[in-house]
C-alpha cells in the first residue's frame, strides 16, 4: 500500500453515483423487468472508464471503479452469494430496509427516525431511495460471483492503461453487514456470520491477487446501534460487534495487512443526530481489524451528549488513518470531537 511519505496522498470512500443511463438499467432489474445483461455491462464499463479518468484528471492518487456495476455497496451481494432468497412481500420479519418494504416500517427501524418521523417519514425517500429486495436466508451460503467478480476486475484493470495514479482500491463489504438479522438456516447467529466470512473470503483473496489494495465497508460498526430498540448495554453491543469483527479478520486470514484498508461511516445523512454512537465507544475495537490503513467518517453531525464513555486507545505506529469527509453537505450544528489520545 503506497503511503504518504513526500505528500499527502489522495482518495476517496469507494463508491460514486451511477450515470443515469446505467441507473436506469438497475432500477428496471429491481424492479422486475427483464433488461438486456449485455447491454449493463456494457453500460457499467463505460462508466468505469470514465469515472476512473476523471478521478486520475482531478488528482485522486489512489482510486476505485466506482462501484459502477454494483446495485449498491451492499446489495451486491444478492447476486454473489447463495443461500439467499427473496422475501415474500408480506413477510413480517423481513428487513424493513430493502425495497418494496412500506416507509412507516422503514422509519420504525431506527431510534433515530422514530425521534424525528416527520422528517424522515419525507426525506428517507427523497435522499436514501431503496436498493434492493429484501431476502432471507435458507441456505447454505458459499460463493458464487466468481464471473462478476473478474468481470469487475478486468474492466477496472482496462480503465487504468495510461493513466498516472498511484495505485487503485476495490471496496467489498464486511462480513456482519450481509443479510442482518435474516437468518432462518443456521444454528445460531455465530455460525451465520462466519459462514458469510468463509464465503467472502473468496472475493477478498481475488481482490488482492488481482493488484488491487482491499478496501472492506464496515458501517455496521457504528450504525447498527441506533438499529437496536431499544438500546442496550453497550458493553453487549460490544460483544457482538467484536464477534462481528472475529468473523472479518477469518475473512482476512492469509492477506498481508498492507493489502488491506477498513472503511467505517455512520450517521452521516442530513437531518438531527441524537442517538449515534461516538467513535470512542468502538475505536479499540476498530484497531483490531487486520488493515493497515482506516478510513472514517469525519463529519458525523454530533451532539454533545453522543457516546462518550472515556475509552481510549492508540494507533499502532505500523498503521495509518485515511480521514474520510461527508459526501454531503450538513446544514445540521455539529460538534468537534478529539480523536483518542495517542500518547
Amino acid at each position: 500500500m503506497k503511503t504518504s511519505t513526500d505528500r499527502i496522498l489522495t482518495t476517496h470512500v469507494g463508491s460514486i453515483p451511477r450515470p443515469e443511463n446505467v441507473r436506469a438499467l438497475l432500477r428496471a432489474r429491481l424492479g422486475g423487468q427483464a433488461i438486456d445483461e449485455a447491454e449493463l455491462a456494457a453500460r457499467a464499463a463505460e462508466a468505469v472508464t470514465e469515472v476512473v479518468r476523471r478521478q486520475a484528471e482531478v488528482g485522486l492518487d489512489i482510486v476505485s471503479d466506482g462501484e459502477m456495476s454494483k446495485t449498491s455497496f451492499l446489495a451486491y451481494t444478492d447476486e454473489r452469494l447463495t443461500g439467499f432468497v427473496p422475501a415474500a412481500a408480506n413477510d413480517p420479519s423481513a428487513a424493513p430496509t430493502g425495497a418494496g418494504g412500506a416507509w412507516a416500517r422503514r422509519v420504525d427501524s431506527r431510534r433515530e427516525w422514530r425521534a424525528f418521523r416527520e422528517y424522515y417519514t419525507e426525506y428517507l425517500p427523497r435522499e436514501m431511495p431503496l436498493a434492493s429486495a429484501p431476502t432471507v436466508c435458507e441456505g447454505p451460503i458459499a460463493y458464487k460471483g466468481q464471473a462478476l467478480l473478474q468481470k469487475d476486475l478486468a474492466t477496472l484493470k482496462a480503465a487504468l492503461q495510461g493513466l498516472h495514479v498511484a495505485e487503485a482500491f476495490v471496496p467489498a463489504i464486511a462480513p456482519a453487514m450481509v443479510g442482518r438479522g435474516q437468518n432462518r438456516y443456521y444454528p445460531t447467529e455465530d455460525a451465520y456470520v462466519f459462514a458469510i466470512a468463509e464465503a467472502l473470503k473468496t472475493e477478498y483473496r481475488a481482490i488482492v491477487d488481482a493488484g488491487f489494495i482491499l478496501q472492506i465497508d464496515d458501517p455496521g460498526l457504528g450504525e447498527t446501534w441506533d438499529m437496536l430498540i431499544p438500546a442496550p448495554p453497550l458493553e453487549d453491543y460490544r460483544k457482538t460487534q467484536a464477534r462481528n469483527l472475529d468473523a472479518l479478520n477469518h475473512a482476512l486470514a492469509g492477506i498481508p495487512e498492507d493489502r488491506v484498508r477498513y472503511h467505517l461511516c455512520w450517521g452521516s445523512w442530513q437531518g438531527p443526530h441524537l442517538h449515534d454512537l461516538g467513535l470512542r465507544d468502538i475505536v479499540d475495537l476498530v484497531l483490531r481489524v487486520r488493515a493497515q490503513a482506516y478510513s472514517i467518517e469525519a463529519a458525523t453531525p454530533a451532539t454533545p451528549t453522543s457516546g462518550a464513555s472515556g475509552r481510549t486507545s492508540a494507533c499502532p505506529r505500523a498503521r495509518c488513518s485515511s480521514p474520510a469527509s461527508s459526501p454531503t453537505p450538513r446544514p445540521w450544528s455539529s460538534i468537534p470531537r478529539r480523536w483518542p489520545s495517542a500518547s
